[in-house]
């Protein structure tokens, strides 16, 4: 599945010309940092992974969200997983909904000269329904 959306990136057809009448190129920042990708996903299914795929001009990465209930625990767990290496996310902030998220954004890779952060949110709507908000940024640091 990872492959999938990796190859459809690669064949997608980007243009480095300047839009035509009528386009608008938007930039956002966050302090100094450029925010270059925030969405709002409703999964298809509760129990399944978000999974983003970036194809930078210097390296390419999947990024996989995971929530994994533990059975008999008062917690759940919510895994960044990169490249394939499950990155550490702590501390992570919990609401009484079950909802569980990153307390800071957090660095998830190098690309050429600059750092990638990830600020992320899985919320449980109801039983069947889960949300996940994510914003992506780049920093030069």
């Amino acid at each position: 599945m990872l492959k999938s959306g990796m190859q459809a990136l690669k064949q997608a057809n980007f243009s480095n010309e300047r839009p035509g009448e009528g386009h608008m190129i938007l930039e956002r920042f966050s302090g100094n940092r450029k925010i270059i990708e925030s969405d709002s996903v409703y999964l298809y299914n509760p129990d399944d992974d978000l999974v983003l795929s970036f194809l930078f001009k210097e390296r390419d990465f999947d990024i996989v969200v995971r929530r994994t209930y533990v059975v008999g625990a008062e917690t759940n767990i919510m895994n960044l997983i990169v490249g394939g290496e499950c990155l550490y996310l702590e501390p992570l902030e919990r609401t009484p909904d079950g909802s569980i998220g990153t307390a800071c954004p957090v660095k998830i890779a190098d690309v050429g000269e600059k750092k990638i952060y990830m600020h992320v949110w899985n919320y449980r709507v109801s039983d069947a329904v889960r949300k996940i908000e994510y914003t992506v940024y780049s920093a030069d640091e």
